[in-house]
């Protein structure tokens, strides 16, 4: 097993690149090639993505093709109020017909 401040240097770059590009998206070979231009052993990406993927730095994706994808976690979207819940607080609306008699 590497030394753990290995592991770190990794998780760091990683850190860095995900900051400077918060919608990648990639397999771990696509990072260890792409994201990290090919500095680190395929072995330490996988412990580094493995490591931030349990602290919820990154998020696993299986993808249609069979294959996993990590990306930094998106954020719960808020939830979108119902029509009923929109009248209910602003009261019904009706619309104005201009020259109505």
């Amino acid at each position: 097993m590497p030394p753990k401040d290995e592991v770190e240097t990794v998780i760091q770059a990683l850190r860095r690149y995900t900051s400077d590009n918060p919608h990648a998206c990639d397999t771990p070979d696509g990072i260890a090639r792409w994201w990290l231009q090919g500095r680190h052993a395929g072995g330490l990406v996988a412990l580094a993505l493995e490591r931030m993927g349990a602290e919820g730095l990154l998020e696993r994706r299986p993808a249609a093709d069979g294959r996993v994808r990590y990306r930094l976690p998106m954020p719960a979207a808020e939830p979108v109020p119902s029509p009923t819940a929109v009248a209910a607080e602003t009261g019904p609306t009706l619309p104005q017909r201009n020259g109505a008699r």
